[in-house]
C-alpha cells in the first residue's frame, strides 16, 4: 500500500541520451530491435551472447544509473562508467521487496526462483501465501527496514527493490559490500499506464522470461488501446477526485501522473488535469475542495469500506458533491485477509483491467458492480 501511496514515448535506447561521456558510445548506440516502447526508466538491447538492460533511476529520466550485464554462459569483456553488474541468469534466487515484483514473477510462471519478500501481510497471491507458509519462502522486511542478516544469509544473486529517484543513495551499503546486485524499480516515475505495465519485461530480464512477459505486455496493451480507442466519440465524462487525506495532507496525483493518464485515456476530467508534476501534490484539504469540491466522481479511498468510516475519519468529506451523489468507488473489491487489495498488485501490469473499470464507472453511473474487476462502490 505504502508503494503506490508515496507515488507513449518511443525509445532510442537506455531510456534516454547519455549524459557527457559517461559510457562510450560504442556501449549505448540506439539498437535496431528494441523492444522497450513506452517506459522511459529502463531499456533493453539484444547482444550477441548477453542483454543489456539500463536503469534511468532519476526522476527527469535523464542518466543511465545503472548497467546490468545479463549472460548466458560466457561473461563479456565490457567496461562502463556507471554502476554495473554482471549477471549469469537466469536468477535463481530473487529477494523481491514488493509484492508487485513478486506478482511479477508469479504471472512469469518463475516463482521458484523467488526464495523471499518483504511482507507477506501484502500479498494476494495464493501461490505465493502457500510457498510462505510451507517454509520456501523467507520474509526478510516485516517493518520499514530490511533484515540484513537474514538477507545476506539468503546469498541471492538478485535484489529487486523500491526506488525513489535517487539510485546512487538508496541501495542498502551493505549488500553493495556483499557485492550483492541490486535493482531499483523506479515504474512509479513513468507517466503512462501501459510504461509502468512495461516494466513486467525488466524483472523478467533477471528471470529469463523475456518471451514470456512480450507475450504479456503485448495482450495488455492490445486490449488497452482497444477499449482506449472504444470511448473516443464519448463526450468528456465526469469530474474526478482521487485519494483521501493523510494526516493533514491531501496527496493527489499530479497531472503527468500515471493515474491522471488513466483517467483521462478513460475520458473522465481530472481536476488536476492541467498539473505538471507526475508524483503527487500535497495539498490542504481547504485547497482541494476549492478545486474539486464539485467533482461528480471519487476514486481511489485509500482501505475505507463505507461512507461511515470516511466521514470517522473526517467529517467535511460530506460536503463534496460526489458523496453527497454516492459516486464512490474504492479500488479494494479484491482483498486478502489482512484487507490489502490486489490492485495494489496486479494492476500495475494490468491495465487494461483497471481501465475498463473507470470507463465503466465514469460513463455508467448505475454500472452493476459485478461487472467491475478492481472497483467497488462506496455506500
Amino acid at each position: 500500500m505504502h508503494y503506490f501511496f508515496l507515488g507513449i514515448s518511443a525509445l532510442a535506447f537506455v531510456c534516454c541520451e547519455p549524459s557527457g561521456n559517461r559510457t562510450p558510445a560504442s556501449a549505448l548506440k540506439k539498437p535496431s530491435g528494441n523492444s522497450i516502447q513506452h517506459a522511459k526508466h529502463f531499456g533493453l538491447e539484444e547482444r550477441e551472447g548477453y542483454r543489456l538492460l539500463t536503469l534511468c533511476g532519476k526522476k527527469n529520466a535523464v542518466d543511465t544509473t545503472a548497467v546490468f550485464v545479463l549472460y548466458d554462459s560466457l561473461k563479456p569483456a565490457l567496461k562502463f562508467n556507471q554502476t554495473t553488474y554482471f549477471i549469469k541468469v537466469p536468477c535463481t534466487r530473487i529477494v523481491a521487496l514488493s509484492s508487485i515484483y513478486s506478482a511479477m514473477l508469479a504471472e512469469l510462471n518463475a516463482l521458484k526462483r523467488l526464495v523471499a519478500i518483504d511482507n507477506v501481510d501484502y500479498v494476494n497471491q495464493t501461490e505465493i501465501v502457500e510457498k510462505h507458509r510451507s517454509g520456501q519462502l523467507m520474509e526478510v522486511s516485516k517493518g520499514p527496514q530490511l533484515d540484513i542478516e537474514k538477507t545476506l544469509l539468503l546469498k541471492p544473486d538478485m535484489v529487486l527493490m523500491f526506488g525513489m529517484g535517487n539510485a546512487e543513495d538508496e541501495s542498502p551499503p551493505q549488500l553493495l559490500k556483499a557485492e550483492i546486485p541490486v535493482a531499483l524499480i523506479v515504474d512509479h516515475l513513468e507517466e503512462t499506464p501501459l510504461a509502468r505495465a512495461e516494466w513486467i519485461k525488466f524483472i523478467a530480464a533477471f528471470a529469463g522470461k523475456g518471451k514470456q512477459a512480450d507475450s504479456i505486455f503485448k495482450a495488455v496493451e492490445r486490449n488497452y488501446i482497444a477499449l482506449k480507442d472504444s470511448i473516443q466519440k464519448l463526450e468528456k465524462g465526469p469530474k474526478v477526485l482521487s485519494e483521501l487525506k493523510y494526516g493533514e495532507t491531501w496527496y493527489v496525483p499530479g497531472g503527468k501522473s500515471f493515474m491522471s493518464a488513466f483517467i483521462n485515456d478513460a475520458r473522465g476530467l481530472y481536476a488536476w488535469k492541467e498539473n505538471k508534476d507526475k508524483g503527487s501534490l500535497p495539498l490542504s484539504f481547504e485547497q482541494v475542495y476549492r478545486i474539486a469540491g464539485d467533482a461528480e466522481v471519487w476514486i481511489n479511498l485509500s482501505m475505507v469500506i463505507s461512507q461511515n468510516e470516511m466521514l470517522g475519519e473526517d467529517e467535511r468529506y460530506q460536503k463534496f458533491k460526489a458523496f453527497q451523489t454516492n459516486r464512490l468507488y474504492n479500488n479494494n473489491k479484491r482483498v486478502n485477509a489482512k484487507g490489502y487489495s490486489d490492485y495494489w498488485e496486479t494492476a500495475m501490469f494490468h491495465p487494461d483491467r483497471v481501465l475498463r473499470d473507470l470507463i465503466l464507472i465514469f460513463h455508467s453511473p448505475d454500472v452493476n458492480e459485478k461487472e467491475l474487476y478492481y472497483y467497488r462502490k462506496i455506500r
